[in-house]
C-alpha cells in the first residue's frame, strides 16, 4: 500500500498537476482580492500552460542533467517521462481552445510571456544553453512571470481597475515569488554549478540567501498590508500576516532539507496554501 501511495505522490507532483493547480490558485488569489469576478476562461489558460510548461521543463531539463546527478526525483522524472510527453501535448490542445475562446487583449498578453517561458526551458544559446542558464536571470524571469500572470487577468479586464492597488499587488507577487524560490536555489547549487550556471546562493552565499529569503517574505506582507489598506480592505490584515507566516515557516523548515518531496510538494504547495487562506479569509469577512 505505501508503494502504491508513492506511486500516485510522485505522479501527482512530477506530471506537473501540482505546481498546474498551485499557479491557477496564485491567480485566482488575484481575482479575489481585487473584487473581480473570477474568469475561469483564464484560469484554465494558466492551469494548462502550467502544465505544458513545466511537462516540456522536465523532459528538456532531465536530457541535460549529467548522469552522476540522476538520482531522487531525476530517477522519478525520468520514469514519468512518457507521461510528461502526454501530459504536455493534452495541455497544448487545452492552451489553444482556452485562447480561441479568449480576448484579444489576453492573448496579445500571454504571448509573449508564453514565449519568454519556452525560451526557459527550450536551448537556443550557444552551447545548448537556455534563457534559465544565464547567470543570476533564473530567479527573476520566475517572479516576473508568475506575478505577469497573476494580474494579467484584471489589467485586460473590462471592470474598473484601482492601479495604484494593482500595482502593489504586482510587485508583491514578484518580491513573494523570488523569496519561495531562493530555497529551491540554494538546494540545486550543485545541480547549477554542474551546468556552469551562477545563481544567487552562489553569490550571497547560503546562509546569507536564506536571511534575503525571509527578509523578501516581510516585505512581500508590508506591500501586501498596504494594498489592503488603501483598497480599504484592512480586516484581511489578518489572514495575510497568517499566510505569510506559513510561507516564513515553511522556508525556515526547508534550511538543510534535500527531500524534493517537502521542496516541489510542501513548498510549491505552500504557495496555494496561502493563496487559500487570504482567498478564504477574504470570503468570510464579506
Amino acid at each position: 500500500m505505501t508503494a502504491y501511495i508513492k506511486s500516485i505522490l510522485d505522479l501527482y507532483i512530477y506530471s506537473s498537476l501540482h505546481v498546474a493547480i498551485v499557479v491557477t490558485l496564485f491567480c485566482a488569489e488575484t481575482f479575489i482580492f481585487t473584487c473581480h469576478e473570477i474568469d475561469i476562461l483564464y484560469l484554465g489558460i494558466v492551469f494548462c500552460s502550467t502544465l505544458f510548461l513545466y511537462s516540456l521543463h522536465r523532459i528538456i531539463g532531465i536530457s541535460k542533467i549529467k548522469e552522476e546527478y540522476i538520482e531522487g526525483r531525476y530517477k522519478i522524472i525520468l520514469k514519468y517521462k512518457s507521461h510528461l510527453v502526454v501530459y504536455a501535448i493534452i495541455a497544448l490542445i487545452g492552451i489553444i481552445s482556452c485562447l480561441a475562446l479568449s480576448s484579444l487583449g489576453y492573448l496579445l498578453f500571454m504571448v509573449p510571456l508564453g514565449i519568454v517561458s519556452l525560451l526557459y526551458s527550450i536551448p537556443f544559446l550557444s552551447n545548448n544553453r537556455r534563457l534559465r542558464d544565464i547567470h543570476y536571470i533564473k530567479i527573476f524571469l520566475i517572479g516576473i512571470v508568475w506575478s505577469a500572470v497573476s494580474i494579467a487577468p484584471i489589467a485586460f479586464s473590462d471592470q474598473t481597475i484601482e492601479w495604484s492597488i494593482l500595482g502593489l499587488v504586482a510587485i508583491e507577487k514578484f518580491i513573494y515569488i523570488i523569496a519561495i524560490t531562493i530555497p529551491f536555489d540554494i538546494r540545486d547549487i550543485d545541480i547549477d554549478q554542474s551546468l556552469v550556471t551562477k545563481t544567487l546562493p552562489h553569490y550571497l552565499g547560503i546562509t546569507k540567501s536564506y536571511l534575503t529569503s525571509y527578509g523578501l517574505i516581510l516585505v512581500s506582507l508590508l506591500i501586501y498590508c498596504i494594498a489592503a489598506i488603501v483598497s480599504n480592505q484592512t480586516q484581511t490584515i489578518p489572514y495575510i500576516i497568517i499566510a505569510s507566516v506559513v510561507s516564513l515557516i515553511a522556508i525556515l523548515i526547508s534550511r538543510g532539507k534535500k527531500s524534493d518531496y517537502y521542496y516541489s510538494g510542501i513548498l510549491d504547495g505552500v504557495i496555494g496554501i496561502r493563496a487559500l487562506i487570504i482567498i478564504i479569509g477574504i470570503l468570510v469577512v464579506l
